[in-house]
């Protein structure tokens, strides 16, 4: 299922950066490494990144081929980086993938505020709830608003 994206300047930016530093593509597999141990293996066996394609239909991506490219770019900056995947870890790998898209001058506010929620988000709602948010448009809408909310409650005068 395709929606639209949250944001078209993101999605645009994932498929430059992904044909850059991907250029022989990746693969797509339900038993994708889970580990940084199994990504590294895989890498150095085979030279792919296998990316799980599971519950790609409802992302703020809109395109599930925009989710696995966002995917195998995330798992690509764990392995350069060595990160592992823990909530530290998936802080590290975020904050290189936005280091990379503004060296190659495609970030904005929006792309940064995306990912962060798209990845810093999610893995402190894994660690809560041992899972990720099924609907994950709804989860990043949530975040924003608690964002916006808080902006607000910040620029209030004082009494």
């Amino acid at each position: 299922m395709i929606n639209h994206p949250f944001s078209p300047r993101l999605n645009s930016a994932i498929k430059r950066i992904t044909a850059d530093l991907l250029p022989e593509g990746f693969d797509l597999s339900q038993t994708a490494p889970e580990t940084l141990e199994s990504l590294t293996e895989t890498v150095n066996r085979t030279g792919r990144f296998v990316i799980n394609p599971d519950f790609s239909d409802c992302t703020i991506f809109g395109d599930p081929a925009v989710n696995h490219q966002f995917r195998a770019w995330h798992d690509y900056c764990h392995y350069i980086g060595q990160f592992p995947f823990t909530t530290a870890g998936e802080a590290q790998a975020a904050a290189l993938q936005i280091e990379q898209l503004r060296a190659a001058g495609l970030s904005s506010p929006e792309v940064e505020t995306l990912i962060d929620i798209e990845v810093n988000e999610q893995a402190k709602f894994f660690e809560r709830s041992g899972g990720f948010p099924r609907d994950q448009r709804a989860f990043t809408r949530f975040c924003l608003i608690e964002r916006l909310a808080h902006i607000r409650a910040d620029c209030r005068p004082a009494a």
